[in-house]
């Protein structure tokens, strides 16, 4: 599930200085991070091993 986010996030990682960061915890969390390089968005997302997905979003105008 975090790698079919985390290749549709390869689309938009088309400016200088956006960030990427996917990785498992030692808990076994999975957690996909994205900040454009502009500050003009980013976006999170963990999934738990029960199978709870939490994701946010912040936009700036």
């Amino acid at each position: 599930m975090a790698f079919n986010l985390a290749k549709s996030a390869l689309n938009i990682l088309s400016s200088p200085g956006d960030k990427l960061e996917a990785r498992i915890t030692d808990s076994g969390n999975k957690v996909l991070k994205f900040a454009s390089g502009d500050g003009s968005m980013k976006a999170s997302r963990t999934e738990y091993p029960n199978g709870t997905i939490h994701e946010t979003r912040t936009y700036r105008r």
